[in-house]
C-alpha cells in the first residue's frame, strides 16, 4: 500500500513540474511576444492572453492599442526560438522598419 501511495505522489509531482516547465517556456514566449507588439502598437497598448492552442508553441492574445480597437493576434515561436505575430487576417506583422533619422535625411 505504501509504494502505490509513494507511486502516486512521485507521478503528481512529476506532472507538477513539467506542467510549470510548460507555463515558464510559455511565458518567456509571452514576454517576446510583448515586446515586439510594443515595437508595432506602442508602449501603450495593453497585451492580454487569449489562450494556448493546446500541443503547439502558438499564443492567441488580445492588444488593445491606444486610440484604436482591439486586435486580436497569434504569436507563434518556431523551432529556434523565433517569435511571429499573425494578424486575424493570417498575415505577419512587424514593425516599421524605418526610424525618425530615415524619414527626417529624406
Amino acid at each position: 500500500m505504501k509504494k502505490v501511495l509513494a507511486g502516486v505522489v512521485m507521478g503528481v509531482a512529476l506532472t507538477g513540474a513539467m506542467g510549470a516547465q510548460a507555463e515558464s517556456a510559455h511565458g518567456e514566449q509571452l514576454a517576446e511576444c510583448k515586446q515586439e507588439l510594443a515595437a508595432i502598437y506602442g508602449k501603450d497598448a495593453r497585451v492580454r492572453i487569449n489562450g494556448v492552442v493546446p500541443g503547439s508553441d502558438t499564443l492567441t492574445l488580445r492588444v488593445y492599442p491606444k486610440g484604436e480597437r482591439l486586435q486580436r493576434v497569434e504569436c507563434v515561436q518556431s523551432a529556434e526560438g523565433e517569435v511571429r505575430l499573425l494578424g486575424q487576417t493570417g498575415l505577419a506583422k512587424r514593425a516599421s522598419e524605418q526610424t525618425t533619422e530615415a524619414l527626417t535625411a529624406l
